[in-house]
């Protein structure tokens, strides 16, 4: 979910293992680029969300505390 939503999704289900299937319908396209990825996100997300939904699960939009790793540089490996 992470991918389409855009934002990092948390899974605190407890569930150690899942296999779902969700059909995705894809929404007519109008030609307009940007405006059919962002149309194709959202049904998808909001297609994934109703599985969920169905499941007896809900996904719940939360702020908090994320680790995160920043490089501020990188170089290649000296020769000794």
């Amino acid at each position: 979910m992470s991918g389409i939503s855009g934002h990092i999704v948390i899974d605190q289900t407890g569930i150690e293992a899942i296999d779902i299937t969700i059909n995705l319908e894809r929404p007519p396209f109008t030609g307009d680029g940007v405006a059919d990825i962002a149309a194709v996100r959202d049904s998808y997300f909001a297609s994934m969300v109703g599985g969920v939904n169905k499941m007896g699960l809900k996904v719940a939009s939360r702020n908090g505390p994320l680790e995160v790793l920043m490089v501020d540089s990188a170089e290649r490996p000296r020769e000794n």
